[in-house]
């Protein structure tokens, strides 16, 4: 019997994987049906088909489907004995001994003998192959069917999901889109307010926080809160350079360039240029004047003619500006348009009295006085300063044995402040002192070093007006953009305004001429309104970066700001000091104060020290006689 239950057992394995691959080919050729069907449901519209999804998953169903097909149709011991006794021919004689296996009578125990004896002569080879199913290529046919489904059918929405899905996308993307364009130019607003903060500090501190905790909140919100933040931001901005522009130190700045524009050229000479400029209110330019003629008067270029010249030149301008820090008109002409006597335009106090008992007007408008007042009297005092420059410098001219001191006396003085501590500035000073002691005289030099630094202090001034002129139209130019944006809308009841923005109103044209004009013209004309007034052009600005190269002029101006002290390097205060520790210590080695075997030590420390100083101070080297070249190893100019 134990013949019979290991070829049975063989068998059973051989009948499994017969009837395995016979669901391998049903549920083969049934999943390319499903997808034949899903290509139909997807190029109808009726659904949308995750082909990704059915790539990884219908592999992994149709083997757990196989195996399970197996199990089910599992045979038992009596079906595989019949089909072995088919296959090899025994005529039921193992279907027959298993029967009677339990059997004690005669007969079946031969039976079972018998069929014990045939058992390990069958081959189950030959006797039960493992074949593919008849209808093996049914799956290999559906296959070839669904791929030419797939390229022949065209796609048609047949319940208009798919436009409706379609559309979904488009509009998420957009919403998308839009969000990603109303959160930058959010943030440009916030890089203009910077800029205003940046140049009004002191009003600038009290919104950082508050613009940190919107910007937080509006990670949260649709495209359409985000740009109406940023409209109010820009507001906000425009605001602030508005009131900045109202301030005193703006309209200093503004009524310096006013009175300057009321100079007159004092006829010609070497200063025709430099008045040219202030009268036409171009700074950078007069002070661009004023160095050449400091080199001028350094290098001996002017004649005694021209000296008188321009002697003659200053006078006349010292008065022009004496005679601009007296006028009050502006003041004046604001008093008496305000319902305010025009002579307390002469008294701050008494102005600021008639201020406060006048009950016409606002506190805006008492604001905007004071700082009218303010600019005025600034301005004012900064024309008494160039004219009493300027006078100086008539007088200098004038007299030019006043306080003439020759090069070296110039150099030691300068010399001496830059030892008293002043590094910076005045050690400038004491070297320009060291260049123009020659040409000019001390009086002169700081006459026109006054000068200077008053044409610098208006430089800055004028260039931070410029840039606030400048935020000011990024910010109009931003602010008009996001109301054309906001002016567009898709939703019912809001129509799209054409260039109007948040205002929404169109440009004049006729209307209907067969009824009554509703506006201002003829009968049968109309403007369909009032009339669209004035209002301020439209300004394009541009950032341009121009490729310029340092050539080594002097500064713009200068400015004192908080932090750590930048310290120069004074090579003539260097050299002063090395020779005068080099003599104290020549004379300590002579009279023995130094111990003898410390004197070798000390000697090459000084002469170190004397190296140094020999090669900061070396002169350049002189060109070539022969070609006109320069050295090779001569500094740029």
């Amino acid at each position: 019997m134990l013949e019979i239950t290991r070829l049975l057992r063989r068998a059973k394995r051989r009948l499994m994987l017969t009837r395995g691959l016979t669901g391998l080919v049903v549920l083969s050729t049934a999943a390319v049906i499903c997808i034949a069907a899903l290509i139909v449901v997807e190029r109808s519209g009726l659904a949308m088909v995750r082909w990704d999804q059915a790539a990884i998953f219908g592999p992994i169903g149709l083997v757990v489907g196989t195996l399970l097909w197996a199990l089910i149709r599992l045979p038992n011991q009596h079906q595989v004995a019949r089909a072995v006794d088919e296959g090899a021919n025994l005529k039921e004689s193992l279907s027959t001994a298993l029967h009677v296996a339990n059997a004690a009578d005669p007969w079946s125990k031969a039976v079972v003998a018998s069929a014990s004896s045939a058992a390990p002569a069958v081959n189950l080879k030959t006797a039960m192959p493992v074949r593919a199913p008849r209808h093996w290529p049914a799956p290999f046919i559906a296959a070839m069917a669904a791929f030419v489904l797939w390229i022949v059918l065209p796609s048609f929405d047949l319940l208009g999901k798919k436009a409706e899905a379609k559309k979904l996308a488009e509009d998420q993307k957009r919403a998308e889109t839009q969000r990603q364009e109303a959160e930058k130019a959010k943030a440009q607003a916030d890089k203009i307010v910077a800029k205003v903060d940046a140049l009004n500090p002191e009003k600038g501190e009290g919104d950082k926080s508050k613009s940190l905790e919107e910007n937080q909140a509006l990670k949260q919100k649709n495209p359409e809160e985000i740009r109406r933040a940023a409209i109010r931001t820009l507001t906000s901005a425009m605001e602030k350079i508005d009131a900045a522009k109202q301030s005193a130190t703006a309209q200093t700045t503004q009524t310096m360039l006013d009175k300057l524009k009321q100079l007159r050229t004092p006829g010609q000479g070497p200063l025709s240029e430099l008045s040219s400029a202030l009268s036409k209110g171009n700074i950078a330019e007069a002070k661009d004047q004023l160095d050449k003629l400091t080199q001028d008067l350094a290098s001996s270029k002017l004649n005694e003619t021209e000296k008188e010249k321009l002697a003659e030149q200053l006078d006349k301008m010292s008065k022009q500006l004496a005679n601009l820090a007296k006028d009050q008109s502006a003041l004046e002409k604001a008093l008496k348009d305000a319902g305010i006597d025009p002579a307390a335009a002469k008294d701050a106090q008494q102005l600021a009295e008639a201020l406060k008992n006048s009950d016409k007007l606002s506190e805006q408008q008492k604001q905007a006085l004071q700082n009218l007042q303010q600019a005025l009297q600034n301005s004012n005092a900064a024309c008494q300063n160039m004219s009493e420059s300027m006078d100086k410098m008539a007088q200098a001219c004038k007299n030019p044995q006043g306080g003439q001191q020759s090069g070296t006396g110039q150099g030691q003085q300068a010399n001496q402040q830059g030892q008293q501590g002043q590094q910076g500035q005045e050690g400038q000073q004491g070297e320009q002192g060291q260049q123009q002691g020659q040409g000019m005289s001390q009086q002169m030099a700081q006459a026109m070093d006054e000068l200077s630094d008053q044409l610098s202090q208006m430089e800055m001034a004028e260039a931070e007006m410029k840039s606030m002129e400048a935020t000011a139209a990024e910010a109009k130019q931003q602010l008009q953009a996001l109301s054309e944006g906001m002016g567009q809308c898709d939703s019912p009841g809001m129509g799209a305004a054409d260039k109007g923005g948040l205002a929404g109103n169109g440009a004049f044209k006729d209307g209907q001429s067969q009824g009554d004009g509703a506006g201002r013209g003829g009968p049968g004309i109309s403007s369909g309104g009032g009339g669209m007034g004035e209002a301020a052009a439209n300004e394009s600005w541009k950032k341009i970066k121009a490729k310029t190269e340092d050539t080594g002029g002097t500064p713009i101006g200068t400015m004192l700001i908080q932090g750590e002290q930048v310290k120069g390097e004074s090579r003539q205060q260097f050299a002063t000091i090395a020779a005068a520790a080099e003599q104290e210590a020549t004379e300590a080695l002579e009279n023995n104060v130094i111990e003898r075997q410390y004197h070798d030590l000390v000697k090459h420390y000084f002469g170190q020290l004397a190296a140094k100083s020999n090669a900061d101070n070396k002169p350049a080297p002189k060109p070539d006689a022969k070609s006109g070249v320069p050295a090779k190893d001569a500094p740029k100019p």
